[in-house]
């Protein structure tokens, strides 16, 4: 995750994550269900920093915010991390820029690394 905000309530997602999570999605090598549970793991996380409560990353919650069933975003969780876009856990949540070997050819036209806010 980013240190840079933007204000207005955006998150901010590498080009090489938005392009990573489009990618294989596109390839059907991930799940819709997988590309709902990654955007409603990044609003948690969004969420919760800067907050002195105690922050935990609970599957139901995730259920809740994109309106899959805890089995289903639990199984979304599980596509996610076996693709190494995101680590999950009641404690915390990391997401990664993975590096596919398309990522380096992708026609960007601009740097992986690059922010990309979303709202």
């Amino acid at each position: 995750m980013s240190e840079t905000t933007v204000q207005g309530g955006y998150a901010c997602f590498t080009t090489a994550q938005l392009w990573s999570l489009c990618r294989l999605a596109s390839d059907k090598r991930l799940s819709l269900a997988a590309v709902r549970v990654y955007l409603a793991c990044k609003e948690m996380l969004e969420r919760r920093t800067g907050t002195e409560n105690s922050a935990f990353y609970r599957v139901a919650e995730i259920g809740e915010l994109t309106g899959l069933s805890e089995r289903a975003s639990a199984k979304a969780l599980t596509e996610l991390q076996q693709h190494e876009l995101m680590e999950h856990s009641e404690e915390s949540i990391t997401f990664h820029d993975r590096a596919i070997a398309e990522l380096e050819e992708a026609p960007f036209g601009t740097a992986p690394g690059r922010l990309v806010p979303i709202p």
